[in-house]
């Protein structure tokens, strides 16, 4: 439209602004954010429950409040002004001391919360307001939660928990369980033939008792001809155990088949339940030690493998006739192969197993693992014969919960597959994985890195927690930050933790590979992007190493020896270290080369740089791995670089991409004998893992071609090799493929004589492992110096409980009891064999209360315990009591689109139940009908404030002529 003058003025007119005013015709409250008007009187409102009738302060949520609207908190609090205030009662009626005063302060404060929350999801934010928004959300939450936890009713409990009567920890400790099962052997009755037990099926069992051990030899040849089936081999085992009066047992186990649907002419067919499935079932005795082993053995390769792809649901619009594609996910798989490397009878060959897709030959078993298994970066076998597994998790694993939104797990299994036990980082945010070492006398270390609090991580001083000095855990080295900071945790040969170091920069930081030498000191080598203390940075991201060992001392502390900083002015990455009597090799990618530097070490521990090869520009591709094979230095990655410098090459590269292994003289000086050989085929070929054992080099990858006329199999295939550097030659060698035809191995690990016909029956070769540490450290995900506090009295003082390196769930138990005296019952119940903690009301007048530790910190988290109040649900009409739980997480997160949605449920809940408890104040109503009352009233609130169709119809057509006549302005 036009002024008077012919200028064009363009009108805009904010539909809320329509919204709100045609809410006022209606006689509705305006938008949810708006403000009233100062000088509005308060009004009253009634309950009734049938029997009594009570005037009650205007409610915060009603529209005739004059309680600060969630804009006007946010303002204020992005002031610098606390969410918690009771000051901001106005006239609401309610005195800030009394029960509804401090329902209304604390209301408020939690609308403030999910005014922040709708702040930080606005268009066109920027990074800075993010910012400053995820601080006042976190600063508001803290203020709430410090309210909540001094918070005293006079006619209600309130906590910020659940209410409940029992509270039960969802983290177990496994006792000793002397039974063993095996995966299933085969599908059909227990009275056919079964192929696992044909052939040659010779194997011995040790047992050992309390003063003697006892040989029983199991050849089943000794079973003439009765049928090789599952019921009658396991007798004829058990006759052989029996003879020597040996209280162990083989049972067979059934695993009923499930009804299975299938898809016929468009209609949903469900097909029969099939035969059911076997597996064997040792039964022993707590005091018998049963260890399997066999003469007939072959080398065993294990891998593992990230198997299929992910494909979220596609948020593409759908297209009318055309079935939208069905998301996949990959899962993290572990495989076993046995190879040609064979004692001078080998052993039978590796069968097929029942329900294993995607089979290749001398696959003895893959076992698919958990969901909550992100990622695996690590193997390694042990001289026990079990194989040790390094884990990103995102998720609870095994009994263990996490803290954070991602963790670390340390995983071994026997030869056979099965979990012997797992251990968890307990980091407070964030961990990954990187690296890993076992010791020739079973030790583990594990490095990577770790973001937020690790609580209990050490720095050579002891951490005093309820009286008590715990010598190998102390305080962070650092403030926790955003960024991430390298650790190394060292795990004894019992799987217990020994100590944990935390070191880091300003900025990122994470140790990408761990070594033990043969003293026993470990070392870490990494990337930091700035420098540390007595270095200077160099560029990009640069590599570092660093040293940890004894101090010598009677009763020896681990103490850190050194940081050396080094690398190109571009990112650099370690890729592996490798320890040579007194000198450390460490191989790395700095800018895009392969290079390789020896390092001496000197009697004072530091480091002196001796010789640096640089192998050459990889062009695209990576260094995967170094390792030593006798006196040369082996290194294996992956180029498009055909003419890698400084050695002779026996196999030329193919095209593409492709996998190289070179050998060279360790001491890094070029000589007529150094080799390379190039693996791969016309299409891309990378070498994702490495290892060396008994003076042969094996590697493992991905192909999207074909490699000496094996053929692709699909889209992305897996490769293990056996690879001969100095002719380039494969001397054995399998290809195969995965969920989706992609295959991705991430580690790989050999076992001299792993594999025999044990892989067959599904038992392990070694010692059956029946029980497991009862530390909570272990067992759980908890760390020591986690805490959690309690209190006996509502609204009184919290004591803290730290977690001690020694603490079992008896001695935890045995403290809490203590603590909690005549007010609460404490015990430890076993469910399948898993230890658990009960806390529960001792009388209907007691009442306990749980309250989560510092964050990062928290014990309840670890143990899977929720904060809550502990009472009887009963009514007591003496003091006109209930308990309401708000049941409001405390470390609430805003940082992702799925946090928000979690942390706007939350919220939204503990508002829920303040409306309940405000309803039920002086009316008699108990907690269900309180809930039915107020739902009732913010359906007729709703209902009074809902726009008719009829205005909304005329809002959009005023709006739209407006359009018309402003151009869309």
């Amino acid at each position: 439209m036009q002024n008077a003058s012919g200028v064009n003025l363009l009108i805009g007119i904010d539909s809320s602004l329509l919204t709100a005013y045609y809410q006022s015709l209606s006689g509705g409250a305006g938008s949810a954010g708006s403000k009233p008007a100062q000088n509005q009187a308060p009004t009253s409102s009634t309950a009734m429950n049938g029997k009594s009738k009570a005037v009650l302060p205007i409610a915060p949520w009603e529209a005739k409040s004059q309680l600060l609207r969630a804009p006007d908190l946010v303002k204020k609090a992005l002031e610098g002004r606390s969410l918690v205030d009771s000051n901001g009662l106005q006239s609401s009626g309610a005195d800030p001391k009394s029960d509804y005063g401090k329902l209304f302060t604390l209301y408020q404060g939690l609308n403030g919360l999910t005014g922040l929350v709708d702040s930080i999801q606005a268009k066109n934010i920027t990074a800075t307001d993010k910012a400053k928004i995820q601080t006042v959300f976190n600063k508001g939450q803290a203020d709430i939660s410090a309210y909540v936890d001094s918070l005293k009713l006079d006619a209600m409990s309130l906590t910020r928990g659940a209410a409940t009567s029992t509270l039960r920890t969802s983290a177990g400790v496994h006792r000793s369980n002397s039974s063993y099962t095996t995966a299933p052997l085969y599908t059909g009755t227990a009275t056919e033939s079964v192929k696992a037990f044909e052939g040659p099926i010779v194997f011995d069992v040790a047992v050992k008792g309390v003063n003697t051990t006892k040989n029983v030899h199991i050849d089943l040849a000794g079973m003439g001809a009765t049928t090789r089936s599952i019921s009658e081999v396991l007798a004829f085992i058990n006759t052989q155990l029996k003879a020597q009066n040996i209280a162990t047992r083989f049972e067979k186990l059934s695993i009923p088949a499930e009804p299975k649907t299938i898809q016929s002419n468009g209609k949903t067919v469900t097909l029969p339940a099939g035969s059911p499935s076997w597996s064997l079932k040792i039964k022993g005795d707590i005091g018998e030690l049963l260890t399997f082993s066999t003469t007939d053995k072959a080398d065993a390769v294990y891998l593992t493998q990230t198997a299929g792809v992910t494909s979220p649901v596609s948020t593409a619009k759908p297209v009318p006739g055309i079935t939208p594609p069905k998301p996949t996910f990959s899962q993290q798989e572990l495989l076993k192969f046995q190879t040609d490397q064979t004692t001078a009878t080998p052993p039978p060959d590796a069968l097929h197993r029942i329900g294993e897709k995607n089979y290749v030959d001398d696959l003895a078993f893959k076992k698919v693992l958990g969901p909550e298994i992100t990622a695996i970066r690590a193997s390694q076998t042990a001289s026990d014969g079990s194989v040790y597994m390094l884990a990103d998790i995102k998720a609870a694993v095994g009994d263990q919960t996490i803290k954070g939104s991602g963790d670390v797990a340390l995983i071994k299994y026997d030869s056979a597959g099965n979990v012997i036990y797992t251990r968890t980082l307990g980091a407070g945010d964030k961990a990954s994985g990187l690296a890993m070492s076992v010791s020739s006398d079973g030790k583990v270390a594990i490095a990577g890195s770790v973001t937020g609090v690790l609580a209990g991580s050490t720095n050579g001083s002891g951490l005093a927690t309820d009286g008590v000095t715990i010598a190998p855990a102390s305080t962070l080295t650092k403030t926790p930050t955003p960024t991430a900071d390298s650790f190394v945790t060292l795990f004894d040969a019992k799987g217990q933790e020994s100590w944990t170091m935390r070191r880091g920069v300003t900025t990122d930081d994470e140790a990408t590979a761990v070594a033990f030498s043969a003293d026993g000191s470990v070392y870490v080598a990494g990337r930091s992007k700035s420098a540390f203390p007595g270095n200077s940075a160099v560029g990009g991201w640069d590599n570092y190493i660093q040293g940890y060992g004894s101090n010598g001392a009677a009763q020896p502390k681990t103490v850190f020896k050194f940081t050396e900083q080094f690398g190109s002015t571009g990112n650099d990455r370690p890729a592996s270290m490798i320890v040579d009597g007194s000198s450390l090799l460490v191989g790395s990618n700095d800018n895009g080369h392969a290079v390789i530097r020896r390092f001496n070490i000197q009697a004072t521990g530091a480091p002196t740089l001796v010789a640096t090869r640089d192998i050459g520009n990889l062009m695209g591709g990576d260094l995967t791995g170094i390792a030593l094979n006798g006196g040369n230095l082996v290194a294996v990655g992956s180029t498009a670089n055909p003419a890698l410098s400084g050695a002779t090459v026996s196999r030329a590269a193919s095209g593409g991409q492709d996998a190289f292994a070179m050998s060279l003289s360790k001491d890094l000086v070029a000589s007529g004998s150094d080799r390379i050989a190039f693996l791969g085929g016309a299409g891309q070929d990378r070498a994702t893992a490495m290892t060396v054992s008994g003076g042969k080099l094996w590697l493992t990858g991905t192909s999207t071609a074909a490699i000496d006329g094996a053929a692709l199999v699909g889209t992305k295939d897996g490769f293990v090799s056996r690879f001969d550097i100095s002719t380039g030659t494969q001397e054995w060698t399998r290809r195969f493929t995965a969920n989706d035809k992609s295959s991705i191995p991430s580690s790989i690990a050999v076992a001299s004589g792993g594999a025999s016909v044990l892989d067959r029956l599904g038992l392990p070769s070694g010692q059956i492992a029946y029980s497991d540490s009862t530390l909570l450290t272990s067992a759980t995900s908890v760390r020591a110096g986690d805490q959690f506090r309690i209190r006996t009295q509502e609204g009184g003082p919290t004591t803290t409980i730290t977690i001690l390196p020694t603490d079992t769930m008896k001695t935890l138990q045995e403290r809490l009891s203590s603590k909690f005296g005549s007010q609460a019952k404490v015990t430890v119940s076993s469910a399948l064999g898993v230890d658990k903690l009960n806390i529960t009301y001792a009388s209907s007048r007691s009442s306990v209360e749980l309250l989560a530790g510092p964050s990062g910190k928290d014990a309840l988290e670890g143990l899977g315990l929720a904060e809550g109040q502990i009472r009887s649900y009963a009514y007591d009409k003496t003091v006109n009591q209930y308990t309401y739980g708000l049941k409001l997480d405390r470390d609430l997160k805003i940082d992702t689109p799925e946090a928000i949605k979690l942390t706007t449920e939350d919220i939204q809940t503990a508002m829920s139940t303040i409306r309940t408890a405000f309803r039920a104040i002086g009316t008699g109503l108990n907690p269900t009908e309180a809930a039915a009352q107020a739902a009732k009233e913010a359906k007729v609130q709703k209902a009074q404030t809902a726009v008719p169709a009829y205005l909304t119809k005329q809002m959009a057509n005023y709006q739209a002529g407006l359009n018309r006549l402003t151009g869309g302005g």
